[in-house]
């Protein structure tokens, strides 16, 4: 797992005159090195004396937290609909909460439950400035943070408070973290006490208890502040309780942020028009191989199809050439060789019909009755043509007057009677006749 360069702007800090502290950060081991504070040139001299390698690593891996002196922080909930535009809703949100136009700021988004979304806002010049910043020492951070995010929002009627230097981080239920100086906190407990008061009995995010977090450094400040917060619990009824941690905040943050950040609980800055394109540019590098391979097998299938789809083509024609040669056999008469398969259909099933027909038996009653009425007719061959459905007689007669009788005969069975030939042969008259139905 590669380290990450955390760099933390402080909290008093202002934008034309950068101040920040900053280290490398072991995940595995959860260990800070390398803790330094300076301005940007510090930073940069830093940088420098890094090794070739180390420094390759942690350009690729660098993290900015920047304070709530700065940034502003909210958690709110959507809709479904407004879910489907988050991108053109979000502004919106937090456009009240605002003291100039939305047009000034830069509003990022992370749903980060169902129906919840977290923004983060910042002024467009500022984020602006500060990404020129680093860019100007060859740093271009892909994540930068609004730091708001990473005190715990309580849900328990508790408001936890970190101290540092000058300042205090409040987190009351429910809200997002804002950061003030330490002024301002009796100010901020005033207001939100009275609030409270007014309401009554109702329960809403009513505060029954203060956590005051502080480290080794801020004892001092932590002495004034627990002399208000415990003349607080005598007139409020609130619980009060003071938490020294072992490490500083910037440790406490850091480990947060690797935390929620694995649950993609975490907005960053760097969305949108301020999207960080080496980071995209360093993933194209790490898949592109694996793209060109899928290309190519795509490219592969793609011209193997249009090979098969041609060797099909040339077959097909090839059998519908072979069909209509074979048609054109069978029904030399044919001229017209469109929907050869509905024809042939056609002339199967009538085929079909007319077989079971009992055409053989009903031509040959007719003739064995004329014959035994009519002696005189000698009957020499009788043929049945199955494709025509016809007998041929070959008869002789005495004369022609015995002829005419036998065919008129037929007729009254109503036969159709053709005389193909008619010869004298010696005194018999010898005659064909093709007898159909």
């Amino acid at each position: 797992m590669h380290n990450h360069l955390i760099i933390r702007i402080h909290t008093d800090a202002v934008i034309h005159q950068l101040t920040m502290q900053w280290c490398e950060w072991n995940q595995i081991t959860k260990t800070m090195t390398a803790i330094t504070e300076g301005d940007i040139n510090v930073l940069q001299g830093w940088l420098s004396e890094r090794n070739a390698i180390d420094l390759k690593d942690l350009l690729d891996h660098v993290v900015v937290f920047i304070p709530g002196t700065i940034s502003s922080n909210y958690k709110m909930p959507i809709n479904s609909a407004q879910n489907k535009h988050i991108a053109q809703v979000a502004p919106f949100m937090v456009e009240e909460y605002l003291s100039e136009d939305i047009e000034l700021f830069h509003v990022a988004y992370q749903v980060v439950e169902k129906n919840i979304i977290m923004l983060s806002v910042i002024a467009k010049t500022i984020l602006e400035r500060l990404i020129k910043e680093f860019e100007n020492i060859a740093l271009k951070p892909s994540a930068i943070f609004a730091e708001s995010q990473l005190f715990d929002v309580t849900t328990d009627h508790t408001v936890k408070i970190t101290l540092e230097s000058n300042y205090a981080h409040i987190c009351f239920p429910n809200k997002s973290t804002q950061t003030v100086e330490i002024d301002l906190v009796s100010d901020i407990f005033h207001h939100s006490l009275v609030e409270q008061m007014n309401q009554g009995d109702e329960e809403g995010d009513k505060i029954t208890a203060i956590q005051l977090y502080y480290h080794a450094q801020d004892r001092q400040m932590k002495t004034v502040l627990d002399e208000y917060f415990l003349n607080l619990t005598e007139k409020y009824d609130i619980a009060y309780e003071s938490i020294e941690q072992e490490h500083a905040i910037f440790y406490h943050l850091i480990d947060t942020f690797f935390q929620k950040n694995k649950k993609n609980k975490l907005v960053n800055l760097r969305m949108g028009s301020y999207v960080c394109y080496q980071k995209i540019k360093k993933r194209w590098y790490a898949w592109r191989s694996l793209i060109y391979i899928i290309i190519a097998g795509f490219s592969l299938n793609l011209i193997l199809n249009i090979i098969s789809i041609s060797i099909f083509s040339y077959k097909s024609n090839a059998f519908s050439n072979k069909t209509i040669e074979i048609y054109q056999t069978a029904f030399p008469k044919e001229k017209s060789m469109i929907n050869l398969r509905g024809k042939l259909d056609r002339k199967l099933k009538n085929n079909s019909e007319q077989i079971e027909k009992p055409v053989l038996f009903d031509l040959l009653k007719p003739v064995s009755d004329v014959l035994k009425e009519h002696q005189s007719v000698k009957l020499n061959s009788l043929t049945f043509v199955a494709s025509q459905y016809s007998l041929i007689c070959d008869i002789d007669t005495k004369h022609a007057e015995a002829l005419h009788a036998y065919i008129d005969a037929l007729k009254k069975y109503d036969m159709i009677i053709k005389l193909e030939q008619s010869n004298q042969v010696g005194a018999n008259l010898s005659s064909k006749l093709v007898i159909s139905l």
